[in-house]
């Protein structure tokens, strides 16, 4: 018998053990670049250009990380 712990075969990823990823970024094109590779990896994206619209989608929810670009 082994002294380690048996470890699953596989682990079932789903978009639910994903989690949500909010992408604060200013430049259009580096914010859907971003939530492409991060929408095929299958994690749930929401952007924002801005504050003003990073407000209205924390009051939909709060994701489970927050991507913000300060400059």
């Amino acid at each position: 018998m082994s002294q380690y712990p048996t470890l699953p075969t596989a682990i079932a990823v789903t978009p639910e053990t994903l989690g949500s990823v909010l992408i604060v970024e200013d430049n259009h094109r580096i914010s859907q670049e971003c939530a492409l590779v991060l929408e095929e990896a299958g994690f749930k994206v929401r952007c924002a250009l801005d504050g003003t619209e990073m407000r209205a989608l924390l009051c939909q929810g709060v994701p489970d990380i927050t991507l913000l670009d300060l400059n």
